[in-house]
């Protein structure tokens, strides 16, 4: 229970920033297409490396998933771990 709890806590602290959460919603509601670091930014109007750190932070907590295709990586949506 107690790790339970401190690992809700984590993702509601990761959940705290306004880019994560558009980066949730732009990939919850396109959920049917893949994007990338750049497609992100792009998406957002910030930075490759700014993008980046956002997507790390809610890829260390299990809410965003990698795949790999050759060079690039794609990141899709896991909204179970918002549903624990």
């Amino acid at each position: 229970m107690k790790d339970h709890l401190k690992n809700m806590a984590e993702v509601l602290k990761s959940l705290g920033d306004e880019k994560r959460i558009q980066i949730i919603k732009i990939l919850a509601s396109n959920a049917d297409e893949v994007f990338c670091v750049s497609d992100v930014a792009q998406q957002l109007g910030i930075s490759q490396p700014a993008a980046s750190q956002h997507i790390k932070v809610l890829k260390n907590i299990g809410i965003l998933e990698e795949n790999r295709r050759g060079f690039r990586v794609f990141y899709t949506i896991n909204l179970d771990v918002l549903t624990e």
